[in-house]
């Protein structure tokens, strides 16, 4: 919307369901907005489309809650987390895509906001699992602190899962976690390149 002539963005083809914009620096801005025009059908794959070479950064109020009781921030900062786990079967899940097998840092980022909360939990991803106990001398009421991880996520749809596997106080909260990836392997064939890269499913013109 900055650009007066609205010149047209140069786009990249990743896969069947997915093209990225190539957004000029001067245009980079927090807040810029960019205007799509889409013809034909709009064909999505479900779930997020990871970034192979930046952070991503996915919110604990994006998740999918399993089970019910979670409670929420006001979304104000510094308070948009997750928390009231009482119980193992309290999960948050985040469904995402990869156009190629990644390996990636994970930071996970939580609260204890009494210094008797904390236990230890589970995050995981296809057969990928690491556990992590918290607690004790960690203990920093309203302190967002962070523990760095290692997961392998396979190519395609996945789901990236987060749940309590032992719980102390009022365990833990969880702002958001954060996927940086460490190597790029080969494109796998996976749910998200099982049709083809020229069949577009309509043309598709970004102004």
């Amino acid at each position: 919307m900055t650009d007066p002539a609205r010149t047209p963005l140069p786009v990249v083809r990743l896969g069947f369901y997915d093209s990225q914009l190539l957004i000029p620096e001067a245009f980079r801005a927090e807040h810029t907005v960019i205007c799509v025009t889409v013809e034909g059908t709009v064909m999505t794959g479900g779930g997020r489309l990871l970034a192979e070479r930046e952070p991503n950064r996915l919110l604990a109020f994006d998740a999918d809650p399993i089970s019910a009781g979670l409670t929420h921030g006001d979304g104000k900062t510094n308070r948009y987390d997750v928390g009231g786990f009482v119980r193992q079967d309290q999960r948050l899940l985040w469904h995402i895509r990869t156009q190629r097998d990644m390996d990636v840092r994970v930071e996970v980022h939580y609260i204890l906001k009494h210094a008797t909360d904390g236990g230890t939990y589970r995050i995981s991803c296809g057969k990928s699992a690491v556990e992590k106990t918290v607690g004790g001398t960690d203990a920093t009421p309203q302190t967002i602190l962070t523990d760095v991880l290692h997961l392998h996520i396979p190519a395609g749809r996945s789901d990236l899962e987060f749940a309590p596997v032992m719980l102390c106080g009022g365990f833990m909260h969880i702002p958001d976690v954060v996927l940086i990836p460490e190597r790029r392997t080969e494109r796998a064939s996976g749910p998200c390149n099982e049709r083809g890269s020229d069949d577009l499913g309509g043309e598709v013109r970004f102004v």
